[in-house]
């Protein structure tokens, strides 16, 4: 299952003390959930990749983790 790897991969991460690769991790799984439409899913990984990057670090990957999970509508002006 996906949810497993992902954890088993999360830890290898911190045990070789990659941690700067969880958000990207994260933003991956974001991405696989938001294709699947699993809301709660996605609703927990952005809540989890907030909490990681709460420092300021990385902080844009929880912009577009969100932005996956919730896009904005076609009829949105595009900032000039």
């Amino acid at each position: 299952m996906l949810q497993d790897r992902v954890q088993a991969v999360r830890t290898e991460f911190a045990v070789a003390s990659f941690t700067s690769m969880v958000p990207t991790l994260e933003m991956a799984l974001a991405f696989h959930q938001a294709v699947l439409d699993a809301h709660g899913a996605v609703s927990a990984t952005v809540a989890r990749l907030r909490e990681q990057t709460q420092g300021g670090d990385y902080a844009y990957c929880v912009d577009i983790a969100s932005f996956m999970a919730d896009p904005l509508p076609a009829d949105h002006a595009a900032l000039q």
